[in-house]
């Protein structure tokens, strides 16, 4: 499933500030997606010289090494772990093992910043490679949206109020992001999606505007000076065997007439 078939189908968008890149990129959605190698996608718009460059990458709020995340290690290892549950007869059979890796506020802004950073150095490779494909020129109005994904299980959460015990941790509402954002002008904007510990919710999508920083600033969280829960969540696994010609025989029962 791709970054936008899994955040941007049925989810409410969220943004600060007079909404003008988010009716620009709206504007850019009406045409195709077309996905690419540097950048990950882009869209060329259908009624004027405009080119909007897609770029994404994904981080977690634990710490990370030359050999990457290793959130997403011990998870991968989870994942191979599980493989190996095979049911024998019809009852299923499950497995559930939890998470270790500890996660922190200063990992989630780390880790960010520096992927973000990686990023930005390439937009001018980005930039050359849709011009040998002759779709920018130097009169295109070329855009630079950064997409930008949490894939810590269930997000991240700090202490709220009374009146909103647990808040989820958003890069709209960042103020080191936000701060970083601001400084990296060749970037317009960031669609930032993360999963949240409310399954009520369910997801996050916030849309960033660099053009109109101040606003989204103006709501800023200091993130790091609540406590930030270094949840522990539990992954499981459920197999069971299943009668393949049991199946058919009701499809084709519903199907009959």
């Amino acid at each position: 499933m791709s970054f936008i078939e899994k955040y941007l189908q049925d989810t409410k968008v969220s943004y600060e500030g007079t909404g003008n890149g988010a009716l620009e990129f709206q504007d850019f959605c009406q045409y195709p997606l077309t996905f690419y190698e540097a950048p990950d996608m882009y869209i060329k718009h259908g009624r004027k010289n405009a080119v909007l460059i897609m770029e994404h990458f994904r981080f977690d709020s634990s710490h990370t090494t030359r050999k990457g995340s290793k959130y997403q290690s011990e998870l991968s290892q989870i994942a191979q772990s599980m493989q190996s549950l095979v049911p024998v007869d019809e009852t299923p059979v499950s497995k559930s093992v939890q998470v270790q890796t500890s996660k922190s506020y200063s990992d989630y802004v780390r880790n960010v910043a520096e992927t973000f950073k990686k990023h930005y150095a390439k937009i001018p490779l980005y930039r050359k490679n849709l011009e040998a494909l002759g779709l920018i020129n130097s009169a295109t109005d070329v855009k630079v949206m950064f997409c930008i994904e949490d894939v810590t299980i269930f997000g991240n959460v700090v202490d709220g109020d009374d009146q909103n015990p647990l808040l989820s941790v958003l890069l709209a509402y960042c103020p080191e992001f936000l701060d970083l954002l601001a400084n990296s002008p060749d970037v317009d904007y960031v669609l930032a999606c993360s999963k949240s510990w409310d399954m009520n919710i369910g997801k996050h999508v916030c849309f960033i505007d660099r053009h109109e920083i101040h606003a989204y600033e103006k709501g800023s969280i200091d993130y790091k000076a609540k406590h930030f829960h270094n949840s522990k969540p539990l992954k499981t696994v459920t197999k069971m065997l299943v009668d393949e010609s049991q199946l058919l025989q009701q499809g084709d029962n519903n199907g009959s007439s």
